[in-house]
């Protein structure tokens, strides 16, 4: 009788072990994203330390007292706080973070000192903070937990179960993480222009302060924007989950991440808002599957750069750092993290999560965060900010960067801030109707030209984007008056 020959018995891997495979990050991502990271840190630090004194100084646009009134239950509110000496140290503690991020020499500490040093400087100054800024901060604490390992999964490090068990966890986090960005970006974008006129593109584009070097070109072409402004919802809401799910294809998940690259550099073409895309595409770095890499290897291998990148960061061990052992503390702070951007978009059950101990947690390790980029709506409109002095009675008008002009802001006003830093700021300066930021900008106004404060008037020239009626010219400071809810009344109310 012949006996039925059977192959081998195919047999499943467990549902953690999926779930960690689909997470995996190939050891020499880590090692160029933390390169990477090692460039923007340098950068950060240089370009912050050209207006140290006016941005983070005692006597600058934001002054102490106003300053520590904010929010202090931080682990970097004492950094933040000292003063300008502290801030220049914290900026050069950032500097010496990056030169050990790209050379691998005592990484292992400074990766945590460059997360608090780049945390206690945005402490410093919230209001000149963009969205880039806020990425990067995040990305750097969940970068204290990853390790260059040579591995490619648990299955091929079984000896060494416990070590590898604590790398996938730090996988796991910095992925999702990255993830909810794009999925509560996308969520936050509710209104019609993005969901059914397919408008939004456009009408970002519109506004004369955040125009980038192809926006006036692609205004000649709406249908495009429409397509545009659906491809950018759709790829938010849909990428980061299309690559988790198709981990065993790394021709798809190549083909996701290229869309966003392109996607970041497109945005960063349209509009002007700092270092947003270019942040954001590092951090895509981190999900180039392995495939990639083994072809770059081959390419490369015998050039000395990318050789020492790659391999730079690999002796550093799960246990050559205490933040290895803590196990199970960041997919609790992941959790937390996960319910601070439900209470952004008021999920029931969720709002106020932030006022909560658990909440105050997320705000301690400065991991706070909310994703509104041009959402609900793009605004309505735009403006700039200019200042009229009165002296022996004639009156003297200056741009935001102090030089004095004669005739009104021109149409471009985008090249009259220094740096996308001083332009948020300004945008905040009027938007946010703080009454002590308004003071504080006009004392660093008044010693700056050696005037008197009572002598400066605060005007928004007006840039509205559709076709409605608005002044001109708002007068915002002096303000009216202060409301019920603390925030200045000027001389008319802004469009919505």
């Amino acid at each position: 009788m012949n006996k039925r020959i059977q192959g081998p018995v195919r047999k499943e891997k467990p549902a953690l072990l999926r779930l960690e495979e689909a997470f995996l990050i190939d050891w020499r991502a880590i090692a160029t994203f933390r390169f990477l990271l090692g460039i923007l840190l340098l950068f950060d630090s240089v370009t912050r330390m050209s207006d140290a004194y006016a941005l983070y100084g005692n006597a600058g646009v934001v002054q102490d007292e106003f300053s520590q009134s904010k929010d202090s239950f931080s682990i970097t509110y004492l950094l933040a706080h000292y003063g300008f000496h502290w801030s220049l140290a914290v900026l050069i503690a950032m500097l010496f973070s990056g030169i050990s991020f790209i050379t691998g020499y005592q990484y292992k500490y400074f990766k945590v000192i460059g997360w608090i040093a780049v945390a206690a400087i945005q402490a410093r100054n919230p209001w000149v903070n963009t969205g880039g800024d806020s990425i990067f901060r995040i990305i750097l604490f969940w970068n204290m937990f990853l390790s260059v390992e040579k591995t490619r999964g648990l299955v091929e490090c079984s000896n060494q179960l416990k070590s590898a068990t604590l790398v996938k966890i730090s996988h796991i986090c910095i992925i999702f993480q990255i993830m909810m960005i794009y999925l509560f970006s996308s969520l936050h974008k509710n209104h019609a222009m993005w969901r059914v006129e397919f408008t939004a593109v456009e009408a970002a584009l519109s506004l004369v302060t955040f125009k980038g070097p192809a926006a006036d070109f692609l205004l000649e072409f709406p249908g495009l924007l429409r397509v545009l402004t659906r491809s950018a919802v759709i790829l938010q809401e849909l990428g980061p989950i299309s690559w988790l799910i198709f981990y065993k294809n790394p021709h798809i998940r190549i083909g996701i991440v290229g869309l966003f690259l392109l996607f970041h550099l497109t945005t960063g073409l349209m509009l002007n808002i700092g270092w947003f895309p270019i942040v954001c595409m590092v951090a895509w770095v981190l999900f180039i599957p392995t495939p990639v890499w083994d072809r770059l290897f081959k390419i490369c291998r015998a050039k000395v750069i990318f050789s020492k990148v790659a391999e730079g960061g690999a002796p550093d061990s799960p246990f050559s750092c205490l933040l290895y052992q803590l196990r199970g503390l960041p997919i609790l702070i992941l959790v937390l993290v996960f319910f601070w951007n439900l209470s952004n978009v008021s999920i029931p059950g969720f709002v106020g999560f932030g006022d909560t101990f658990a909440g105050q947690v997320v705000r301690f390790v400065e991991l706070q965060q909310r994703w509104p980029l041009f959402a609900p709506r793009p605004p309505t409109f735009d403006g700039i900010i200019f200042a009229n002095t009165e002296v022996e009675s004639k009156i003297r008008s200056y741009y935001p960067t102090g030089r004095e002009f004669a005739t009104a802001p021109p149409d471009k006003p985008a090249r009259h801030y220094f740096s996308s830093r001083w332009h948020k700021y300004f945008h905040n300066l009027y938007s946010a109707r703080e009454p002590e930021l308004l003071r504080s900008y006009v004392s660093f106004f008044a010693r700056e030209h050696n005037v008197k404060s009572a002598e400066i008037q605060l005007f928004v020239r007006v840039f509205p984007v559709e076709k409605k009626s608005f002044p001109e010219d708002i007068l915002i400071f002096p303000f009216q008056s202060i409301n019920s809810e603390g925030k200045a009344v000027y001389s008319s109310e802004f469009p919505p």
